[in-house]
């Protein structure tokens, strides 16, 4: 499913989705990530744990936290 990278840090990231695909993740559910830094670079896979769930109002936007788990699996 495709979102919108909205924070990035070591510890975790905050993703924008829509209300309909957000329905798939509440808070605590262990969920899969993959992404590129670059386009023409490998994409970074690891796994991370929903924490918070935030409607953006009116939008049909939602905001979700996640924490990254310790497992990762870095190009290179």
């Amino acid at each position: 499913m495709d979102a919108t990278i909205e924070d990035l840090s070591a510890t975790g990231i905050g993703v924008v989705l829509n209300r309909l695909g957000a329905r798939r993740f509440p808070v605590e559910r262990v969920v899969g990530l993959s992404f590129r830094l670059q386009p023409e670079t490998a994409p970074i896979v690891l796994r991370g744990v929903v924490r918070t769930r935030r409607s953006r109002g009116k939008s049909g936007l939602v905001k979700l936290g996640i924490s990254f788990l310790n497992e990762t699996s870095l190009p290179g």
